[in-house]
């Protein structure tokens, strides 16, 4: 965490943030409509970590490969993208086959961080002021 900088520091906190909110909601619903279960709970446990796994990796590699010749970056960004959703498809290979964690909130997490920048980061962050 060393190589990224502040306002990198500050997204994961507003993910980790938009993650807690997200899970929050979704065991209310889950509370409200009688549906609640341990299976939601460790999917939307695994699913944050994975996700936040996933973006911790992605900025790392994006980071490093600045620091490339243009050629160079793209193979690592490349390879980088291959290995994170191999391993984004392994463990959801797992989930799905294993009945123990609920498939559709271990997915769900999955959107934190690009709600977070659809939504909250580009609203908040508009250029020209409006």
């Amino acid at each position: 965490m060393r190589t990224i900088g502040n306002e990198t520091r500050s997204n994961f906190i507003n993910i980790t943030i938009t993650l807690g909110i997200l899970n929050l909601t979704i065991i209310l619903i889950a509370l409200l409509f009688n549906f609640f279960s341990v299976s939601i709970v460790l999917g939307l446990f695994l699913g944050d970590i994975v996700s936040f796994f996933n973006f911790l990796a992605l900025t790392i590699s994006a980071y490093k490969a600045v620091q490339k010749p243009d050629l160079l970056a793209r193979r690592y960004m490349r390879k980088s993208y291959v290995i994170r959703y191999f391993v984004f498809g392994l463990v959801f290979i797992l989930v799905i086959k294993y009945k123990i964690i609920c498939s559709w909130a271990f997915f769900i997490p999955m959107l934190g961080p690009k709600l977070y920048f659809v939504l909250i980061y580009n609203i908040i962050n508009r250029k020209g002021g409006r």
